[in-house]
């Protein structure tokens, strides 16, 4: 069962907003109200927008105003770059209205299927992550048509995503590991679990910390 996410507090998004820019090494605010200012003219103004005030116009001055450009350039979540582009194409695409954005999403007694990045940013009661088996998470890399092995960096990445991944469950977290798994040419890889879920369960463990 799925609930609807509350909506955050404009200090709770400041604070969210700050971590960001930090991360992409930005420079700090010129104040230390700044961020809370401009989410404020841009999410609590003093004249509020028409509910069926364009989309696109909206996001285009939220993106100004918190320089969300240069967040999204400069952060080492490098899948940060297109979401804004996407989110304002869709926009005009689908001529979409202030009120579409702000009714937020409900999906109630249903199971709802995405994947670790589109799921950023969402919150669910329950999460069911499938196939945590090693070549899958971390996943191996196709390099002019050869499959190896993820460098140092790329794991990193991938163990952020996995991070992303974990953290939608509110309330109950299932990870499904097994043995292998069967490609899809019908062959067995005995791969076993994922390196991320054998570490998780190495520092969970009062048996292996005792040791």
């Amino acid at each position: 069962m799925l609930r609807r996410a509350e909506a955050q507090s404009l200090a709770s998004l400041a604070r969210s907003l700050a971590t960001l820019r930090t991360d992409a090494q930005l420079g700090p605010p010129t104040s230390r109200l700044f961020l809370l200012r401009a989410l404020q003219t841009c999410l609590d103004p003093e004249l509020p927008y028409p509910a069926d005030a364009r989309a696109d116009t909206w996001l285009q001055q939220l993106r100004a105003n918190l320089d969300l450009d240069a967040v999204a350039e400069s952060h080492p979540d490098q899948d940060n770059i297109g979401s804004l582009d996407d989110l304002a194409d869709l926009c005009q695409l689908r001529n979409l209205k202030l009120q579409d954005l702000a009714q937020g999403e409900q999906v109630l007694g249903k199971v709802l299927v995405t994947t670790y990045h589109s799921a950023k940013g969402r919150e669910f009661n329950t999460v069911i992550l499938p196939g945590l088996l090693e070549e899958i998470i971390p996943y191996d890399v196709n390099d002019r048509g050869r499959w190896r092995r993820p460098t140092e960096t790329e794991r990193a990445e991938q163990r952020r995503t996995f991070y992303v991944a974990l953290t939608r469950a509110e309330s109950t977290l299932h990870l499904i590991v097994g043995p292998g798994y069967y490609t899809r040419n019908g062959y067995w890889r005995s791969s076993g679990p994922s390196d991320f879920v054998v570490e998780m369960a190495e520092r969970l463990s009062p048996t292996t910390n005792q040791a």
